[in-house]
């Protein structure tokens, strides 16, 4: 806070807090906003996750896109280290900003960037039935872009969720689709991927 020419600096978490809150919205949000526009170029300072940093300041200053970007950078960022919760917190912000654009290709990529980078958190923990969630999500958006490629990933992905919860017919119904997109696409990786899986899932 500004006095004449000197600067009053509030270290304390609890004083930072009052001071934040006897603040506008709007001036919070424009503090927020030119936060992160000076700290993206100032990321050495920031610690060991600084997107984490630039996503928040990012969300509460209603930078949207940015969050999301931000959210998706620090994530992979903390499942490399194995920092899982610290990923599903950016999950949850970054899938937030995503809810507050208008929906369209670039949108629906940055989703779908999410939600796959997302299960590198969701698996460690254990977190079977929202890996699912988020698989036939990212399944129904890479169809939506016409990615038939990632639309097969997904499906793999998901047909190898099914049979590890047992869950075979529904397995089975997810190998199939990439089997016909295979077909479709003359692709044998993924033809061969889905003929494996579909073994499998009949052997259940």
């Amino acid at each position: 806070i500004r006095a004449g020419r000197e600067v009053i600096q509030f270290t304390h978490g609890l004083m930072q807090e009052v001071a934040v809150g006897s603040l506008t919205a709007r001036r919070r949000q424009r503090l927020h906003r030119e936060a992160h526009h000076a700290l993206r170029t100032a990321t050495a300072t920031l610690g060991a996750d600084p997107d984490a940093v630039l996503a928040n300041h990012a969300w509460h200053g209603e930078l949207w896109e940015a969050a999301a970007g931000h959210a998706q950078v620090s994530m992979r960022r903390s499942i490399a280290r194995s920092a899982n919760r610290a990923a599903l917190k950016m999950y949850e912000l970054g899938l937030d900003a995503i809810g507050h654009l208008t929906a369209g290709p670039d949108v629906w990529k940055a989703e779908l960037g999410l939600r796959l980078t997302v299960l590198g958190a969701l698996l460690p923990t254990g977190k079977i039935d929202e890996i699912v969630v988020n698989l036939e999500h990212a399944e129904s958006i890479a169809a939506r872009l016409g990615n038939r490629r990632q639309q097969s990933n997904a499906l793999l992905q998901l047909a190898l969720t099914h049979w590890i919860r047992g869950s075979y017919r529904k397995g089975l119904d997810a190998a199939g689709k990439a089997m016909v997109n295979a077909r479709d696409e003359n692709d044998n990786t993924i033809g061969m991927a889905a003929l494996q899986l579909t073994m499998m899932l009949n052997h259940g």
